[in-house]
């Protein structure tokens, strides 16, 4: 709930009632369906132009107003809202965040051994580059099993729902063919 009120704070809620109404709907008939609830979700519009969806833990998901002008169907929708719940109930946002605690305490001891250890004589001093580099290396790996596992419990879902999972596959090739074209990515 704090990080909803500082994400409140910092980017803005989109306050239009009849949307937020429309996609907490969308969102509330996907967790019905397909996702386990040991708490409530609350799925929120972001004011942002820009095209982006995430989740953060405690059930809350976020949806750009950016990202909602480039959705071409409800269905559309409830894809990019499906693959955000499921981050959440595979734990991926909690167990990134547990990851990144390790890798920072980590990384501390890489600083102090190099920082005490460290002399012309052996490359100690170059400790916490070499391990940042492998740390960034693994939750890259980690990023995208999750990625992949949030795809498909989000088809799941989604046709649990109702939705036809195919709205999901033809909007990710579509924000892939603008990435292509914009060179972004």
């Amino acid at each position: 709930k704090k990080l909803d009120d500082e994400i409140g704070d910092k980017m803005g809620f989109y306050t239009e009632p009849k949307l937020q109404a429309y996609v907490s709907d969308v969102g509330r008939r996907l967790v019905r369906a397909g996702s386990p609830r040991s708490f409530d979700y609350h799925v929120k519009i972001v004011d942002m132009p820009e095209e982006n969806a995430f989740a953060t833990v405690g059930g809350f998901v976020y949806i750009t107003r950016g990202m909602l002008a480039e959705l071409k169907s409800e269905t559309e929708l409830a894809g990019v809202l499906a693959h955000e719940i499921a981050h959440i109930s595979h734990r991926h946002v909690a167990e990134q965040q547990t990851r990144a605690l390790g890798y920072q305490i980590l990384g501390l001891g890489a600083m102090a051994l190099g920082a005490t250890l460290g002399n012309a004589d052996n490359n100690l001093g170059a400790a916490p580059l070499g391990i940042s580099a492998a740390l960034m290396t693994i939750m890259r790996s980690y990023s995208q099993e999750a990625e992949l596992e949030a795809d498909e419990s989000g088809l799941l879902m989604m046709a649990q729902a109702g939705y036809d999972p195919r709205g999901l596959v033809t909007f990710l090739r579509s924000l892939r063919a603008r990435e292509r074209l914009t060179g972004l990515g």
